[in-house]
């Protein structure tokens, strides 16, 4: 096929070769095993607890889609706005945003960087809740159970408005704590239904769907959010103002806004809406 031959002509064997290499080999009779967890006793002055999940992926990581399948079949068990995932393009084994004419790249600078900032694992991996190291697939169940556990002090909401005309998006993160607060707002925008190549084992996908994709990031501080203190004796909750322009490549029916906060123990709270009705 013609697109294939460019792939090769463009890439190399070389990429090929290397996917495999840097892969996780994980056996193909493996399968994920979905066990139901105990509801955990949490304190009742606790706020409902969302994760985020930071899953690091590429177009030429041969086991990346069954990263993909596993977050999805967790996602399904929990709820895709508890365990809020961003998939993030990111090494030698992603496609940048227009590296090659004519194809569609998902990695982009600031995937890059959060890659680097976690030790440039192989893929697939993802950190969960930045309460762990980058993990293999077969350990994120264990984890994100775990995370779910814990309280959350911390209550998040977004509010958005969408100018078709313009492409001009307003958010407001509206924040609120039942303890003192101290930490980093994020803000990021995910896409899904991105139809692009994605390579498999022993072939490959022209037309893959591709979800979770993180596009950007809103907050002045890409990398270490902005800074936020929040009180247990504020009168009313805190409010934080972000404005932008989208590219014109970007879907807005397809994209959800990301909002969490973290600190040196992790993500403390996240929340997930859709852009556009």
């Amino acid at each position: 096929m013609k697109l294939k031959n460019i792939i090769y002509n463009i890439i190399g064997v070389a990429a090929m070769t290397l996917s495999l290499a840097a892969c996780d080999n994980i056996d193909e009779n493996e399968r994920l095993i979905y066990v139901e967890p105990e509801v955990p006793e949490v304190d009742n002055t606790a706020y409902p607890r969302c994760i985020l999940v930071e899953e690091f992926s590429g177009q030429f990581c041969v086991n990346c889609p069954d990263g993909a399948k596993t977050l999805h079949e967790i996602q399904d068990a929990y709820g895709a706005d508890t365990v809020i995932v961003a998939t993030i393009h990111a090494s030698s084994l992603a496609l940048k945003e227009d590296e090659v004419p004519g194809w569609i790249g998902l990695a982009n600078p600031i995937g890059e960087k959060l890659y680097e900032s976690v030790g440039k694992p192989s893929l697939p991996a993802a950190v969960i809740n930045r309460q762990t190291s980058p993990i293999g697939r077969l350990n994120w169940l264990g984890e994100i159970n775990k995370a779910l556990s814990l309280p959350a002090f911390v209550k998040l909401a977004i509010e958005r408005q969408y100018d078709a005309a313009t492409r001009q998006l307003n958010i407001t993160v509206i924040a609120d704590a039942n303890a003192d607060f101290n930490g980093n707002l994020h803000v990021w925008l995910t896409e899904d239904n991105i139809e692009a190549y994605q390579d498999y084992p022993t072939t490959y996908d022209e037309k893959y769907i591709h979800n979770n994709i993180f596009r950007t990031s809103l907050t002045a501080e890409p990398m270490s959010g902005d800074a936020i203190s929040l009180s247990i004796n504020a009168e009313t909750p805190s409010e934080y103002q972000y404005n932008v322009t989208l590219r014109e490549d970007y879907k807005p029916e397809n994209m959800s806004i990301i909002a969490f906060v973290d600190n040196a123990n992790g993500v403390a709270q996240a929340t997930k809406i859709k852009l556009a009705d």
